[in-house]
């Protein structure tokens, strides 16, 4: 029986918060497919070789070469390309542009060809038809809840022509239709999944609030960026500090542009020496702060899933996200974990002091029904059923 092919398009290396695509290739990989990346124009066969050349010039005259290479041997390719592209009006000088800028990619023969954000679609709705494949793509989030605001209309053109859509929530794919995705498009929601038998903690009954002398270790861990949401929690932090209890550390695993910011806003709400930035850790060492932490903070702005609250779950330790997009669906409000609504810093405060004042047994049971539900739901085995059905 012949492999399926798939071919992944990708902006870059996926980074520690997108580990989700890393395990979604390796289980597709040792379930039979056939699988090959493109990231920037050039072919890979393994995610780790996936790098930015810091010679352009070089960069620049390979992918003139593959330009050549596409016109002298794939000349229906260039010909179909070219022809819908025109059929869509685009200018003739970005016909062309769009043709070089994904040479190598219009030569590949594939089965899929998969967008992993559904920003990579923009501008290559056409490819999948010139080389004969079927077009799917990813929604992730700021793929759907952010970048639309920004270019409005985006994905017109990509509706009329995808054949499948993965979403990893419900509440991604109705802001999709909201934005015009048609009813007869097949769309799968599938859910990341994480290595449950790496993210496991034996010791997960033991850390409950007994001991008041005890600090209550907080954490949170994701990309410094606007849309997780960090300074409402160190806002909520500042509450808890000045109304509850001063006798916490908050650590923060993770880099990203608004460190600075960060820092600053941990000054002037008078947190120095209640929180530490830790910069990007690798799993093992992840796992370690998992381990000696008591409750987990996600209060994004937007997050479309968040695979770090899944391993906290996993690892026994009490998590308190925001209601944003598909945080609802990670979590089972007051079953295995709580959700407050964003941007209400003293609710966050108000809910953690909550749950850490709660009896030991209603703990307990959160902690066991959120480590249950993971097992379950979001693991490896259970995800890659159901990509084997997206893609068959």
């Amino acid at each position: 029986m012949r492999k399926i092919k798939l071919c992944f398009i990708l902006s870059n290396k996926p980074s520690y918060s997108e580990t989700f695509l890393t395990l979604k290739f390796l289980y597709l990989k040792k379930n039979g497919y056939d699988i090959v990346f493109f990231s920037d124009n050039k072919k890979y066969l393994s995610t780790e070789n996936i790098k930015s050349s810091k010679f352009k010039i070089i960069k620049f005259i390979s992918s003139i070469i593959a330009f050549f290479k596409l016109l002298l041997l794939s000349p229906s390719r260039v010909h179909k390309f070219l022809k819908l592209e025109k059929f869509d009006q685009v200018l003739l000088i970005k016909r062309w542009k769009h043709l070089f800028l994904n040479s190598r990619i219009l030569q590949e023969k594939t089965d899929y060809l998969h967008f992993s954000f559904l920003t990579l679609s923009d501008t290559r709705e056409n490819i999948a038809s010139a080389i004969g494949a079927k077009m799917s793509a990813s929604i992730r989030g700021f793929d759907i809840s952010i970048y639309p605001l920004k270019n409005p209309g985006c994905y017109n053109k990509l509706w009329l022509k995808i054949d499948k859509l993965h979403s990893i929530s419900n509440a991604l794919l109705v802001e999709a239709k909201n934005i015009g995705l048609p009813p007869n498009i097949k769309t799968h929601i599938i859910e990341p999944s994480i290595d449950t038998e790496f993210f496991t903690n034996p010791l997960f009954l033991k850390s409950n609030f007994d001991n008041k002398k005890q600090k209550i270790h907080f954490l949170t861990i994701g990309r410094l960026h606007w849309k997780k949401g960090i300074e409402y929690t160190l806002e909520a932090l500042a509450i808890f500090k000045e109304e509850y209890s001063n006798n916490f550390i908050y650590s923060i695993i993770g880099d990203g542009i608004e460190k600075e910011r960060l820092i600053y806003a941990v000054k002037s709400l008078g947190l120095d020496g209640f929180v530490e930035f830790k910069g990007t850790l690798k799993a093992n060492e992840i796992k370690e702060f998992y381990m000696k932490s008591n409750v987990y903070l996600q209060y994004s702005i937007q997050e479309g899933f968040c695979n770090s609250v899944l391993e906290a779950q996993a690892m026994g330790l009490l998590v308190i996200a925001s209601n944003a997009e598909g945080l609802e669906e990670n979590i089972i409000d007051r079953q295995t974990g709580w959700i407050v609504k964003k941007y209400e810093p003293k609710l966050l405060a108000k809910k953690i002091e909550n749950v850490i004042n709660m009896k030991n047994y209603k703990l307990d049971l959160v902690r066991k029904n959120a480590i249950e539900r993971v097992s379950k739901k979001f693991s490896k085995e259970n995800q890659m059923k159901l990509f084997k059905k997206f893609y068959d």
